[in-house]
This record gives C-alpha cells, structure tokens and sequence, in this order.
C-alpha cells in the first residue's frame, strides 16, 4: 500500500513537473512572439503614427447623423468610444439601458460573484489597473474600473442611459442605419449611422427553464443570479439552487455562509472544477506596478500564454490536456472522499469540451451537513416544493435560479438589405450540424451507456428497439423507441428520459404513433418533425409548450429516414418506391431529388433507401440498404456516386452489410453504420475502402460491441452516439 502511494505521488510530481515545463515553453515562445510582432509593427513611432490616424465624416453626413452608435457601456462599448476618442472622431454615441456603466459587470451583483481570469489579464492592455486589491477582480471592482476608464477618457458626454435599442433598421437609400430606443418614460427617439457596433454582452439577460412547468405557482420567493433581489433573507431558510454553472458556483458556498437551514443544488450535468489561484494583492506590489509598468505588462503576457497553452491543447487534442485532465481528477479525489458523490460530480466529457468552472469552495461547501446535491431532472414546480423526475419532492421557501442567460436571443430587432431580419436569417441557417472532426480523430472503444439498458421495457428509463437519434446541441438526446410506439428525451447525465411525442400505444389518433423509425428538430419552429411508419406519415410536434399531440405534415409515405437542410427543405426517404424526395414544409407533393426509377442497383435506382444526410450544398447522401452502398446525389443530378460500399454484402473494409445512420463532417468524411456488421465505418472522401471506428466485435452486450445498430449522431465536440437496437440502449463512444 504505501509502495503504491509513493508511485502515485511520484507520477503526480511527474504530471507536474511536464506541465510546468509545457506552459514555460509556451510563454517563452509566445513572449519571443510578442517582441517580433513590436519591432516589425510597433518600433521607432509607428505604432503612434497609426494611433494618429483621424477618423472624418464624409461631407454628405446630416446633422443629426452619427458617425457611430455603440449599442451597450460594458466593455465592449466603452473599449471601442476610447479607440474612436483616439482616432480624433467625437461623434458618435453609447446607448446604454442601464443608469450605470458597467455592462455585465454591473447587472450581475448577485454574492460572490468574479471574475474566472486573473484581474491583469481581464482589463484593456492599453489602461493596466495597478491597483487590483485581488489576483482575480470582483464584481464590484471591475464595474469600478469601467467608471474610471469612462471618467478619464471623457466617455460620459457620449452616453445614453436608461435607452433601450428596440430595433435597428438599414436604410438602403441613406445608406445608413436608423436605431429606434425606448426611453425612461416610454417615449421613443431615433439615432442616425453610419457605423453600427452591437456592445451589448450576453451575460446579462437571465434565462429561466421553459421546459419546467409550475414555475408561476410558486409561493415562496425567487430570484436569478442576473436579477439579484438583495431584499430576500435567507437565514433559517430552505433554499434552492438551480443550475451550477459559473453563477451558480459562485453563489452556493455563499448562500450557504448566510446560515440557510437547508440548501439544495440541482444539477444537470457536473463540469470539471479547478482550483482558484487567488489572493489579495500587496501594497508593495500595488507600488511596484505603479513605478514600474513594465512588470505589470510582462505578468498579463505570461499569464496570457499560460491560457493560450490551455487553449491550444483543446483545439488541437495536444497530449497535455490529458494532463490537466489527471491532475483536475486528482484534486476532485482529494477534496471528495465520498465515491458517490464524487460519482456525481464527476463529467462524463473530456476536459474541455465545456467551460472549465474556478472555485475553492464548491467541493467543501457541497460536503456541509445541511447541503445536498441533486442529479434528478426537475419535473414541475408546485406552490412550496421542487419535484424531479424520480418522484421525489423537496420543500423549500427559496429557488435561485442560475440557468444561465440568454445568449441565444438578440434583445433588439436587426433588419438589413430589403428588410430581412437578422434573427430570421440566422434561424435558417442552423439546421444542418457538421462538427470539425479531425480526419484522424480516434474514439475510446469501449462506449457509455447514456440512455436505455440491456433490458427492454416501457418504463421511462428502458427503451425498447430504439430506431433513431437526434443530439441537440446541449447533448440532450431525442430518441425514436420503436416498439414503445414514442419518442423519448433523454438528458445527459440522467438516468430517466421524458415522454415527448407518443407514449399512449400504437394508433391513428393525432396523440399516438405506430412505429417511429426517425426524428429531427426544426430549430426555427422549436419542433419535433417524426417519421411516424406505420402510420404512412410524417408529423410535427411542437416542444414549446406541453403538446398533447401532432400535426400531420405528410402522409401516405412509407418514409424512414428524415434531414433538413439549411434552407429549411424536408428531405424524406420511402423504401417502398424507393426514393427520396424534398419537400417544403407547406408542399405535399415535393420533388424528386434521388432514385425513383424502381427498385435496382444501377447509378439512377435505389434498393431499399433507409436514413439519408443533407450537406450545406444540398448534397444528399443516402443508405441504399439491401444495394449494400452508400451513394452520393449532388443537387439536380439524374444518377448518383457511390461513395461507400458498393461491392456486394460483406465484412470487407471495400464492403457494407445493410448500411443504416450516416453522418458528413465538413471534410467531406462518410460515417455509416454498418448493421450486420455490428460495426460504425469512416470512409474518408474519395477511399475506395473505409475503416472501424467502433464495434466490429461481434455482436453481444459488452461496452465495446453492437448489436444489431441502426442509427447514429454526433454531438458538437465530435463524441459518438450509436443507437444499439438490440440491445435496446444508445452508447456513447467519446472522441480522444
């Protein structure tokens, strides 16, 4: 035993000591970096030459026309009225909501609330603050230091407050932009631009749970962490926490400082937690900051490529992630002892994939006698209590919510060239998911069970020969379960899914359906489009509000797989006539796009399709299943490339066994399911054979094999989802 400890210690000296000397390395090259960019840039006056440079408006300019209108006095806004002070232009102006400057840092003021990087780091690299009272700033301080950068480069002249930007419209014949803002007392005025620079952060706007009912119901009080009621006392009082992202934290060991009788953390899923380096600064240091700026300057750089480094190693899966990653492990097995806990606490991602929190006393405060962490999915709120999925209720007089904010949303209206909004433009252009997966990425072997078991059922943590998946972009899971006759949405990280479509046995009626094979989220309308089989039809459930039932898109289709492409096409295959065809969303008819010559094994027919994959180009691509191939169709083409396949069923690399899900990354790189082969295959673009991925070993229950899979999905940061039919579950095969 004490061997062994010694071994381990000697491996955490050793994880240390390369870590060090990568980060050392990184800051050497970075500050050599540094000091070759300032002699071919910034050397002998050149840099001041460019800072001299004067910004003019052009004659044509009107009165009551701004060079520039700055939507937010963060530090966005304030940053960009200091550069364009600089550039000698003086009209422009700051619209800011609030009666303070501070952005973010002043909306947020809930306890505890910081910074995550160090305070010489978080300011502007031309107006160093030497007075910092600690290493990493607190809210408090960084709003101060904005009120003292606006103070000093004479920025209050140029702001608006308490004016709200309600929409901003181009003006195609001035050729510039007219902002309309609401006023304190309701009232509206409009600004006129030239130049229009949107400031305004996203970490300001609370965002509350839609997909959580009762919350109106609630009696007790209730606040956001973005919305701090400092009128709430929490002494003696049973409290709730919501979320633990950086807010919450944050706010946690402090409500728990504020002698609450009971606190409750609700988590949905754990993020890896490293420890906060922090400390109050010296007034030697303050002085010698003061004297010497010189030194300040080189501590933000080091502290800089320290980061980059960091940052580095996630882009480009450098070894000292895995690293970081051990270390990070280590200090949550120092400071949990409990295995169940730390069970909980523990991510089932890699480190990095998702923000990586800063605290000292979110490990500790979680261990108190009169705090518990829970990892059941809230169902409903009612008047005096909390109740999650697994049944259980949890009384309280206080729910905090740190759900986050609103970075989805833009506050205002944007409208462009011939009045097209800017929020409508983007929403159609967010339907086809391609993550950058490196062409010689690599899975673990050995899968994660995320949803389902071995065993089939039709309890809410069972399923029952899942068909297909959908990963949306927080990773929660959209599952078809076949023979359960639903569909089924399955968080990370939980144990049980929810009913979302379905659910009340095989039928007809508008609440059920009869063999779901495939599914997809319309993300502008926020809704579920299903491939209801047996039904001969494809219908669409809303997931704004609780939908009890469906709309009938299409019917009499023998549909089975289902894509969207960017412009909001329906793109559905039928294996009865052996075709794919697009539609939109308000024709019946559609158009044919693939096949639809019979059933045969020529350029121009399919056998079978099954799921099929739409790229930014409308180029489809479809698993032409009993032709044991996978064949590519560019837009308005009469035949199709087989890009996989091809070559007869077989368990050759050149051969495909009734190929079913597929997936194109943006390299243009094939990943098919290779059903009787129990296996998923990568083909890169143009290979003549591809290779395993995961499975391939037979089929059976392991974690590293299938059986029987049908279908798969990729999350953002590039991890697996294969559905493993017959064993009635969804694996999880995480990227290394």
């Amino acid at each position: 035993m004490e061997e062994q400890k010694s071994t381990s210690k000697l491996r955490l000296l050793l994880l240390l000591f390369i870590t060090c000397l990568t980060l050392s390395i990184t800051v050497l090259v970075g500050s050599a970096g540094h000091l070759i960019y300032w002699v071919l840039f910034e050397s002998f006056g050149r840099n001041d030459r460019r800072i001299k440079r004067k910004l003019v408006l052009t004659k044509d300019a009107q009165d009551d026309e701004y060079y520039a209108v700055i939507i937010g006095a963060g530090f966005s806004g304030i940053g960009i009225g200091i550069k364009l002070h600089e550039a000698g232009m003086n009209k422009y102006v700051i619209l800011e909501r609030l009666s303070y400057i501070g952005g973010t840092w002043y909306a947020n003021q809930y306890p505890g609330c910081a910074c995550d990087i160090p305070s010489n780091l978080y300011s502007f690299s031309f107006e160093p603050n030497p007075q910092w009272s600690y290493f990493y700033g607190q809210q408090q301080e960084i709003a101060e230091y904005l009120e003292y950068c606006a103070d000093k480069y004479d920025l209050r002249r140029h702001i608006e407050f308490n004016t709200t930007v309600i929409r901003c419209d181009w003006l195609q014949e001035r050729r510039i932009w007219r902002v309309t803002a609401r006023l304190k007392n309701d009232q509206e005025k409009q600004f006129f631009c030239r130049v229009l620079i949107s400031g305004n952060g996203p970490l300001s706007n609370g965002a509350y749970p839609t997909n959580i009912s009762g919350i109106d119901k609630f009696q007790g009080r209730m606040c956001h962490t973005a919305e701090w009621d400092k009128s709430i006392n929490f002494i003696n009082k049973r409290v709730a926490v919501v979320g633990t992202g950086s807010s919450g934290v944050q706010v946690m060991p402090e409500l728990h400082k504020m002698n609450v009788s009971k606190l409750y953390v609700f988590q949905r899923t754990p993020a890896w937690v490293i420890p906060r380096i922090d400390r109050s600064v010296h007034a030697w240091e303050k002085r010698l900051f003061t004297m010497f700026p010189i030194i300040q300057k080189f501590i933000r750089g080091t502290i800089y490529w320290m980061y980059e480094s960091t940052a580095l190693s996630f882009t480009y899966r450098l070894p000292i992630r895995h690293i970081c990653q051990e270390l990070i492990n280590y200090n949550l097995m120092r400071q949990v002892k409990d295995k169940e806990l730390r069970k909980k606490l523990t991510p089932s991602f890699d480190f990095g994939c998702k923000r990586v929190l800063v605290s000292n006393d979110w490990y500790p405060t979680l261990q108190k006698p009169n705090v518990s962490l829970v990892t059941s999915r809230i169902r409903y709120v009612t008047s005096s209590s909390i109740v999650t999925q697994d049944g259980n209720e949890y009384p309280v007089d206080i729910i905090v919510w740190s759900t986050g904010f609103q970075v989805h949303k833009i506050p205002f209206e944007i409208f462009g060239s011939n009045g097209v909004a800017l929020s409508e433009l983007w929403a159609e252009t967010i339907q086809v998911r391609s993550p950058n997966i490196s062409s010689n990425a690599r899975w673990a072997q050995n899968g994660t069970t995320v949803a389902g078991s071995h065993e089939h059922g039709d309890a809410s943590n069972q399923l029952n020969s899942p068909w297909g998946v959908f990963v949306d972009d927080d990773q929660t899971m959209v599952i078809t379960d076949m023979w359960n006759h639903r569909i089924i949405q399955w968080k990370m990280g939980d144990t049980n899914g929810q009913v979302v479509a379905g659910g009340h046995g095989s039928g007809k009626q508008l609440d059920q359906l009869n063999r779901p094979f495939d599914v997809l989220i319309d993300k502008k309308t926020d809704s579920l489009v299903i491939c209801d089989r047996d039904n001969r039809r494809v219908v669409r459930w809303s997931r704004l509000n609780v939908t009890t039932q469906g709309e009938i898109l299409l019917d009499n289709i023998r549909c089975w797989g289902l894509a969207m492409d960017d412009h909001r096409y329906l793109y559905v295959s039928d294996d009865e006539k052996h075709e794919v065809r697009r539609y939109h969303m308000e024709d019946k008819n559609g158009i044919l796009v693939a096949g639809g010559n019979g059933n045969g094994a020529s350029l121009n027919q399919l056998n079978s399709p099954t799921y099929i994959f739409v790229d930014r180009q409308q180029t489809i691509y479809v698993s032409d299943n009993e032709n044991h191939r996978v064949i590519k169709w560019e837009e308005g083409a009469t035949e199709g490339t087989v890009v996989a396949g091809g070559q007869g069923e077989g368990a050759a690399l050149t051969q495909l066994y009734y190929p079913q899900g597929l997936f194109v990354d943006t390299l243009g790189t094939l990943y098919v399911v290779d059903r009787k082969n129990n296996r998923v295959m990568r083909w890169s673009k143009e290979a003549k054979q591809g290779t395993i991925i995961v499975g391939g070993n037979g089929y059976g229950k392991a974690s590293n094999q299938l059986n029987g899979p049908m279908d798969l999905s990729f999350d953002h940061y590039g991890n697996l989802y294969v559905v493993d039919t017959l064993n009635d579950r969804i694996q999880r095969f995480s990227i290394e």
